[in-house]
């Protein structure tokens, strides 16, 4: 809704109008009236003739006639102001700050919901919604999916009173909480008896007290009422809390990340030029890669490193060929923005991207490809070039991340040979990071996680194999020090561990638990991977605790209160007629309405820079009532002496 400010023109500004005669109605008669419809182009001719005006900014609280006194001495020449601004002509006087927020109070009352989940075809305008946690109930008014956001106006519950009236035939009703009393005309009084009870007739209901009291006259005395009254409750809907609806006789149910008025909900983002700028409802989603690593060193060196773990040489031996040995990437996959569990191949990226459940063009969507692009492209690409060209280069993983990769990836080969079992050919690598709405990764701010998946044949124990930090010698409990034997009849079972990165402190929290549900599930299924869960459950909370922090440095929110007052604020840069000329053209403004309809007249003002002679004319609306005449065509030629402009 475009912001629409005040008109202040004093009435005296018609005086010197030209009248006509006009029928109102069905009149047989006419009347001569003043013919407002009039329009003079005389300051249209200078308006933009710097020697004519001078630029002037209004002030909070300026109204138009002070501002022609404070220029002129004289309150009369506001008129002067809309013929000369375009923009007050078309949109009027601004506002006061205070008025522009009781504006925007009254033109936006409701309450908005921003989700992020899919409301393209559920939670429809009309529909009924209820709090699952505050209880609350309301209506959808509006959708605005592009924003995520759904307009809701709160609905009054029923509230069942009994009671008995008054020797005068009244009942009150009260409420003691944060409450009111509303929709009196809805509501309904019954006679209680011992048939049941029967609807009442010609009574009246009154609320006083800020709708806190409600007294029911006209009532039989004696009898016994059942009143269903209306209340509507101050409580409101809460952040982060899931609501409820009922569509086509199917039970719907989606989380809102935020509750706000709504002249204070965002209504629109923008750059730094101040242009519009489009965003991913979505936002922020977690985004997950999962990518298989098949190793392709050489065994000799960490067998001979498990033999002689007391030998400095074998062990850098053993440590060169973990990191530096090329390794094959196999099965990259990457969810999509509505769950983590979801697991596609990049073959199947372009078919979801269709399906809109992949945004082209994100970073965060093209991580995969970059993963593949750089290990295709490099003969020579090894464990260390995964470490630093992709996950500190483009996921932006501190160096301690990396250094628990590395020692991670070396820990789970050795403690499994080195404990009589046999090296696991693969480790699944998933990597979680969040995206904002421009689809950008946030790898500065928000945290990230880690997730080893990989399959031992032998119990293992990190501590008495390897030794080192893994034996806790600085009595620290370590997160990754067990290693479980996996089920040997169900090949999808899993050992997981997960590591969290806060990239904004550049540490590693030491919670890497081994969850309870160690399987992908049948079919490769994910949805009942605990890491998984615990990963979700994570972000999930720290969306909750920082939802509007989570916005690029590139963009701005403006709400739709901010938004009225920048409107109101670019009115307020004005031009005025310059003060030694302003009785010039009040006086020929006043001779060319004089003048008939149409007719040309020459006209001499002197301005700040000589005199300029040009020629104007008066259009008008035919007097009939039935529609406008032809306005007289305007020509002008005018010259200018002593520097003035011509036209």
């Amino acid at each position: 809704m475009p912001l629409r400010f005040e008109m202040v023109i004093n009435m005296s500004y018609f005086t010197n109008y030209p009248t006509v005669n006009y029928k109102f109605g069905n009149e047989s008669t006419s009347v001569a009236v003043q013919d407002i419809g009039a329009y003079i182009d005389l300051i249209d001719r200078v308006k933009d003739d710097i020697s004519f005006y001078q630029e002037y900014n209004l002030r909070d609280g300026d109204r138009p006639d002070q501002v022609s006194n404070d220029l002129y001495g004289s309150p009369d020449y506001h008129w002067t102001f809309y013929l000369l601004n375009d923009d007050l002509k078309e949109r009027g006087w601004p506002l006061t700050r205070s008025r522009i927020s009781d504006k925007a109070k009254e033109e936006y009352p409701n309450i908005v919901f921003t989700t992020r989940a899919n409301i393209a075809e559920q939670f429809l305008v009309g529909s009924n919604i209820e709090g699952q946690t505050s209880g609350v109930t309301g209506k959808i008014l509006r959708r605005r999916p592009d924003m995520g956001q759904i307009i809701v106006e709160k609905t009054p519950a029923d509230r069942v009173y009994t009671g008995t009236p008054t020797i005068n035939s009244e009942l009150e009703l009260e409420l003691t909480t944060a409450e009111t009393f509303v929709n009196t005309s809805e509501w309904v009084v019954e006679v209680v008896t011992a048939l049941g009870n029967t609807v009442a007739t010609n009574y009246s209901i009154v609320t006083t007290e800020n709708n806190t009291k409600a007294t029911i006259s006209d009532l039989s005395f004696g009898m016994s009422y059942q009143i269903t009254a209306k209340v509507l409750t101050d409580t409101n809907f809460i952040n982060s809390e899931s609501i409820l609806t009922t569509e086509n006789e199917v039970d719907k149910n989606i989380k809102i990340d935020t509750v706000v008025e709504e002249y204070n909900a965002k209504h629109h983002y923008e750059n730094a030029s101040g242009n519009y700028v489009d965003i991913s409802p979505n936002a922020p989603f977690i985004q997950r890669v999962s990518y298989e690593i098949k190793w392709a060193g050489s065994a000799e060196p960490i067998l001979a490193a498990l033999s002689d773990p007391t030998n400095p040489t074998k062990q850098a031996a053993a440590a060169v060929e973990i990191a530096a040995d090329k390794f094959i990437i196999d099965k990259i996959n990457i969810s999509n923005l509505s769950s983590i569990f979801t697991n596609f191949s990049l073959d199947e990226l372009g078919i979801q991207a269709i399906l809109g459940n992949l945004i082209p063009g994100g970073t965060a969507l093209q991580i995969a490809g970059v993963l593949q692009s750089q290990f295709i492209n490099d003969d020579e690409y090894t464990i260390d070039d995964w470490q630093t060209n992709f996950l500190v280069g483009v996921l932006g993983f501190t160096a301690e991340l990396q250094s628990v990769v590395s020692l991670q990836l070396g820990a789970i080969i050795n403690s499994i040979v080195g404990s009589g079992g046999t090296a696991p050919t693969s480790i699944v690598y998933h990597t979680f990071t969040l995206v904002d709405n421009q689809l950008d990764l946030i790898t500065a701010t928000a945290p990230q996680y880690i997730g080893f998946e990989f399959r031992s044949d032998v119990n293992v124990d990190l501590a008495t194999v390897l030794g080192g930090v893994f034996a806790d010698s600085d009595g620290v409990t370590l997160p990754f020090n067990t290693i479980t034997a996996n089920d040997t009849e169900n090949p999808k079972e899993r050992n997981f561990v997960t590591y969290k990165n806060l990239g904004f402190t550049g540490s590693v929290i030491s919670q890497s638990p081994f969850f309870a549900n160690k399987t992908t599930g049948d079919d490769g299924v994910l949805d009942n991977n605990s890491s998984f869960v615990f990963i979700q459950n994570e972000y999930e909370d720290y969306i909750a605790t920082n939802y509007d922090a989570i916005i690029p440095a590139t963009i701005t929110p403006v709400t739709f209160l901010e938004r009225y007052g920048k409107e109101n604020e670019e009115v307020r840069p004005i031009k005025v007629l310059r003060p030694e000329v302003i009785t010039q053209f009040d006086k020929q403004f006043k001779r060319i309405l004089s003048e008939t309809s149409g007719e040309q007249v020459e006209t001499v003002i002197g301005g700040g820079f000589g005199d300029t002679s040009y020629t104007s004319s008066i259009s008008a609306p035919s007097a009939n009532g039935g529609g406008s005449s032809s306005s007289a065509s305007v020509s002008s030629s005018s010259s200018s002496g002593g520097g003035g402009s011509s036209y």
